[in-house]
């Protein structure tokens, strides 16, 4: 069900490894990727982390390693140094404990360069005109999506940053699947539910490998992907 990490538009780091069975897990362009669009790590002034598995917290610092896996390298600090780094309290509290299980973030690279100035947020919460945080847990104890809406109200559109909400489009038309890496499935299939029936949602789901933005369409209780450009796939026919 899920695609391969190596097609996964998912936020890692600078790393290449090999991980035996699994994948091949490469990134490092993010950075490369802003300076097209003209703008420095100094020009970000906020950082958003849905949840805190190894492949959303790539980039934190300037060293992005497997959990356990050697390094000679030292973070020297945030690569984002001037923004605010947000996260919900509950998610920050479940991987202090257990940094380095189910796939969580690195200690020294991760949790160290974050603790004297991570940030709590709450469902709810605006972190920019038109931008708030959603409380999504399920995946992760402390999951977050991020709502964009048009801060002046001429639309009534909204896009959803679903994070690891969903990790395939097959989980839209059969939302019962789940990830092995959810920690509680009951709660991730509910809240993915919610999702899907939301209308005048775009939403953006980061590990789609070839259409990262789209609607859901849905007739009864059926549910279809439709890419953003793309006609809406007829369902119930």
């Amino acid at each position: 069900m899920p695609q391969p990490a190596t097609r996964s538009r998912i936020t890692i780091g600078g790393i290449d490894v090999d991980v035996p069975g699994v994948a091949q897990l490469k990134g490092g362009s993010l950075l490369r990727n802003l300076a097209e669009e003209g703008l420095s790590a100094d020009d970000i002034d906020t950082v958003v982390f849905t949840h805190l598995h190894l492949d959303h917290v790539g980039w934190t610092s300037d060293v992005a390693p497997l959990p356990n896996a050697p390094t000679t390298d030292s973070p020297t600090g945030l690569t984002f140094a001037r923004a605010r780094h947000l996260m919900s309290e509950d998610e920050w509290q479940y991987w202090s404990t257990r940094a380095a299980a189910m796939g969580g973030p690195d200690a020294e690279a991760v949790l160290k360069p974050l603790d004297a100035v991570v940030e709590f947020v709450r469902s709810g919460d605006s972190i920019a005109p038109g931008v708030t945080v959603e409380a999504t847990p399920g995946h992760t104890p402390g999951h977050l999506a991020i709502v964009v809406r048009d801060p002046s109200g001429g639309s009534t559109e909204s896009a959803c940053i679903v994070g690891d909400i969903l990790h395939s489009p097959a989980q839209v038309g059969d939302p019962d699947l789940v990830f092995s890496s959810d920690v509680a499935p009951d709660q991730a299939r509910a809240v993915r539910d919610r999702v899907l029936q939301r209308p005048d949602t775009v939403i953006a789901a980061g590990h789609f490998t070839d259409d990262v933005f789209g609607r859901v369409t849905s007739v009864g209780d059926a549910h279809a992907w439709a890419p953003v450009g793309e006609a809406p796939n007829a369902i119930g026919n």
